[in-house]
């Protein structure tokens, strides 16, 4: 793979042409968090920010990711066990996913809400259909050839090409 790792602040970056990777410390306790003062400050202007870096707001230290704001542990913040975010049932699923628990996100159905059509889930369009995979809604999951994009035989030529393509630029 090629690429090349380097550290800053004792934080190490591995970067490919591709993407770009940030792995915090480990410390000795999860929960132990970086000092913030030895990073720069988020800048409120999403425009200013720099993407995949550590930045300190507040008393917390935080990742962008050109996107959205990650938690120091690379996480969505609100997913984050270590950072008091939602905390997972004893089954190791999100409290409201998971049946054994009495999990809110299923109907009386015993189906998820937003794909329970008799419920008329949020993922379900006017045609009885989830949304993603429907033609007549211009689904975000159907190609320009009118198949499910996973199986679509036109699309999967075209990556096959381009992966073949790059992999031997790179050699």
């Amino acid at each position: 793979m090629d690429g090349h790792t380097y550290s800053v602040d004792n934080i190490t970056i591995f970067e490919t042409k591709m993407f770009q990777h940030i792995r915090v410390p480990m410390m000795a306790s999860s929960n132990t968090p970086l000092d913030p003062s030895s990073f720069p400050i988020l800048p409120s202007n999403k425009k200013d920010r720099l993407a995949n870096r550590i930045y300190s707001q507040g008393e917390k230290v935080v990742i962008w990711d050109g996107k959205k704001i990650l938690c120091q542990h690379g996480k969505s913040r609100s997913l984050c066990t270590n950072c008091g975010g939602e905390r997972p049932c004893p089954h190791g699923k999100r409290r409201i996913y998971c049946r054994l628990c009495g999990g809110t996100g299923f109907c009386y159905h015993n189906r998820q809400k937003s794909r329970c059509k008799d419920c008329g889930g949020t993922s379900i369009c006017q045609h009885g259909r989830r949304r993603v995979v429907c033609k007549e809604c211009g689904g975000s999951q159907i190609c320009i050839h009118g198949s499910i994009k996973y199986d679509c035989s036109y699309c999967k030529g075209v990556k096959k090409l381009i992966n073949l393509s790059f992999n031997y630029k790179n050699l």
